[in-house]
């Protein structure tokens, strides 16, 4: 049979009365409508400790007080993109040490997902269309040599930048700028 909730405080309150009145187990059972060892549990709990409240249980206590857990979701909601790395710092600045491990799991439990840094594209620096490069062979032409010296060294350098950052060679852009630029 499967475990059913726990009994409300009320509940269990209102069996202690009825057993300090001098009522039997059975007969609170099938007043109340509960089980008769659930009864004796409560009285035995009352006995020994003097409370109905539900008594801390057993397992390794939670890191991160509910403070702590809204201090980091409002920093997530005004950085979405910040790291668990750096929530871990701001969180040891409040004395709270957690690993990045455990905000990460905290974050998922509140559906939150997803603490990677933002890596800024490289492509984005060297991703230029063909009009773009079309426009600057014109103007290198059209211009004095240094400027055309000038623009060549600076692609083959966002080129070359692509290559070291990403570690993927980008043959084909370092091809296409210079096709455009005639080297």
């Amino acid at each position: 049979m499967p475990r059913r909730k726990e009994l409300s405080e009320d509940l269990q309150s209102r069996i202690v009365d009825l057993r300090e009145a001098g009522k039997g187990y059975k007969s609170i059972s099938k007043s109340l409508d509960v089980h008769v060892s659930t009864v004796r549990q409560t009285v035995y709990k009352w006995r020994k400790f003097s409370t109905v409240a539900t008594l801390p249980r057993h397992g390794r206590p939670v890191k991160m007080t509910a403070r702590a857990q809204r201090r980091m979701l409002n920093e997530v909601k005004k950085n979405p993109r910040v790291s668990a790395k750096d929530l871990q710092k701001s969180l040891a600045h409040a004395n709270i040490f957690v690993d990045t491990s455990t905000i990460r799991k905290t974050l998922n439990k509140n559906g939150v997902h997803g603490r990677t840094p933002f890596l800024f594209n490289v492509f984005l620096i060297v991703d230029v269309s063909t009009k773009m490069l079309a426009c600057a062979r014109d103007f290198c032409k059209s211009s004095a040599d240094t400027l055309g010296f000038f623009f060549t060294s600076l692609s083959i350098l966002r080129c070359a930048l692509a290559v070291i950052f990403t570690g993927r060679p980008c043959l084909g852009r370092v091809a296409t700028v210079l096709n455009f630029l005639h080297l």
